[in-house]
């Protein structure tokens, strides 16, 4: 809605493709399931894009297209972060991804 995300998953497993001329943030939340949040439908990044996710008990993915950056902090307690591959070497923006993640793992997965 109005360019900002807002994706939720409890207890169990979904991909959800996000749609967006211009990507302006959002939240994400996955609670006890494997969720896989995939970008490959967002045109553009706005200048100032700021993602926050949480991940309790569960599996996060985020699925991002190369001609994106992620820049990322992250907070974990008993929890895995990993970055899967690299964007582009020139790239069309940036996400800024601030990253809470509690007994799971969180992916960020370039594609």
């Amino acid at each position: 809605e109005d360019n900002f995300l807002s994706c939720t998953n409890s207890f169990g497993s979904e991909h959800q493709l996000v749609i967006a001329e211009k990507l302006n943030g959002g939240k994400i939340s996955n609670s006890f399931g494997e969720y896989t949040v995939d970008l490959s439908g967002v045109e553009s990044v706005s200048s100032d894009c700021k993602i926050e996710a949480s991940c309790s008990f569960g599996d996060l993915t985020l699925l991002v297209p190369k001609r994106f950056t992620v820049v990322h902090k992250s907070s974990k307690s008993f929890a895995d972060f990993s970055v899967s591959d690299t964007p582009n070497d020139i790239t069309e923006g940036e996400i800024h991804l601030h990253a809470s993640v509690s007994f799971g793992d969180l992916t960020i997965e370039y594609i």
